[in-house]
């Protein structure tokens, strides 16, 4: 169990233990160790942790059974389409082709390693999706694979495209997503369904990841009075 410890102007007054939750801890200080005007008053703890150790979360890409090696933002929108991918120190890297149309990366599945980032411009081309089916077709299966679209992504987005992308788990239609972004983490030949994706009008921001807070932390302190 987590202690806490309190010094008044240098002087211990012991420690106390802290369980879980939000409580009030009381200290009783002689008189002649409190001053007119500023006092130091210092907490000790008996340990620290980061969150990310402690409450780690987990990387689960949706319910396909499979775990992202690595942490990952995706945002698709109007104006961009980014895939930010972060190793175990939280160092940032860009994981997207960044075409306009339907970006998508394919990684190690033991390592995280961006292993392709291929755009496909569908805003522009209905070649595009086809390019599109015959790249998902090679991927390997089992490798995780990222998506975000960028811009109007779905003007020439075809229905073998949609079904290909369902190959990865996703479950897209062209009713759902005609005129939205979306983005998506899925596993090559994944059941249909099983992937992490969001839909949406104006922006899809999808997050599988790791708890990001690697402070060392002990505890939360909400307020300290000195009273007679």
């Amino acid at each position: 169990m987590q202690q806490v410890r309190l010094k008044v102007n240098g002087v211990a007054l012991g420690a106390q233990p802290l369980p879980d939750g939000w409580q009030t801890l009381t200290w009783e200080a002689p008189g002649a160790l409190l001053r007119n005007g500023l006092n130091r008053l210092e907490l000790g703890w008996a340990y620290n942790a980061a969150p990310r150790q402690v409450i780690p979360g987990d990387r689960a890409i949706g319910t396909t059974g499979v775990q992202l090696p690595i942490d990952a933002d995706l945002k698709a929108f109007a104006d961009g389409g980014f895939i930010a991918l972060f190793d175990e120190e939280g160092v940032q890297s860009d994981g997207s082709a960044g075409r306009r149309g339907v970006n998508l990366t394919v990684l190690d599945a033991r390592t995280g390693k961006v292993l392709e980032k291929v755009g496909f411009d569908t805003t522009a081309s209905a070649a595009e999706s086809e390019r599109l089916v015959e790249f998902v077709n090679g991927i390997a299966a089992g490798a995780p694979v990222l998506g975000v679209t960028y811009g109007d992504a779905t003007t020439y987005l075809s229905e073998d495209a949609l079904a290909a992308l369902n190959t990865l788990g996703a479950a897209l239609t062209a009713e759902d997503v005609r005129g939205k972004h979306f983005a998506l983490a899925g596993v090559k030949g994944a059941a249909s369904g099983t992937a992490a994706q969001v839909v949406d009008a104006n922006e899809a921001f999808l997050r599988v990841s790791l708890n990001r807070d690697r402070r060392p932390l002990a505890a939360a302190v909400d307020w300290v009075q000195i009273a007679r």
